[in-house]
């Protein structure tokens, strides 16, 4: 009533994407990214607040330039919203990069 059980369902991008960093760095996750969007866009959540929490979530633990790339990612994928712009900067700043 009143929610979409498939949207509930849907498996959680940020995690996934991690585990990629983790094991094989920051480009075959963006790479994985493009190919779970095109090839399984209705198994996983592609909101902008996923790829958002992973940038965060990478800054936090000191992956500034992996944090970098996801949020230039959400820039590329959510060039509307600006809270994709404001993350960027965030990481920027904590790269030292203050231009």
């Amino acid at each position: 009533i009143g929610f979409n059980s498939q949207e509930k369902a849907k498996k959680p991008l940020a995690s996934t994407l991690l585990r990629t960093i983790m094991n094989k760095g920051v480009k075959a996750a963006i790479q994985q990214y493009h190919d779970l969007k095109k090839n399984e866009p209705d198994s996983y959540n592609f909101a902008e607040s996923e790829l958002n929490s992973l940038g965060y979530r990478l800054l936090r633990t000191e992956k500034i330039n992996e944090a970098i790339e996801i949020f230039k990612l959400n820039v590329e994928v959510y060039p509307e919203a600006f809270n994709t712009y404001d993350s960027l900067g965030e990481g920027y700043m904590h790269a030292g990069d203050n231009e």
